[in-house]
């Protein structure tokens, strides 16, 4: 216990507050854009261990999302539980990008019975298709 309240005091005295979106900055080690610590032969998310600190362990099937956009943030009031695909879907990368489509690049809605659902998950607009075979076809033909 003891060992504990050292690492988290150790951790909090690493944080930098930052007056403009009061993010609580992680001023150690990063990696892929997180904060993170080692400790017991390993390494852990700086505001996973801040979160778990003050709330306890993150429940099965949940993650944190930092709402604030800022990966080296440890502020509790800026971190949510949320699933796995809620967070991807909150992000800026091109699979969220694509999920919030909702037309074609033609501008055929993605709804209703003009949507096609791919195996791979992936969505196609039915109007387009044909469009899709015959280019298929003049070029493998």
């Amino acid at each position: 216990m003891a060992k504990e309240r050292n690492t988290i005091a150790k951790i909090f005295a690493r944080l930098i507050i930052t007056e403009l979106d009061w993010c609580h900055e992680w001023s150690g080690y990063i990696s892929s854009g997180y904060g993170r610590v080692g400790f017991k032969r390993d390494y852990h998310y700086v505001h996973v261990i801040v979160y778990e600190h003050y709330f306890g362990p993150i429940p099965e099937g949940l993650e944190l999302d930092h709402t604030c956009g800022n990966k080296r943030c440890a502020n509790v009031n800026h971190l949510e539980l949320v699933t796995h695909k809620e967070n991807c879907l909150r992000s800026d990368s091109p699979w969220a990008m694509n999920a919030q489509k909702t037309h074609c690049p033609l501008g055929h809605p993605y709804s209703g019975s003009n949507l096609m659902l791919r195996p791979n998950g992936g969505r196609r607009c039915r109007a387009c298709c044909p469009r899709w075979d015959r280019r298929k076809t003049k070029h493998n033909g």
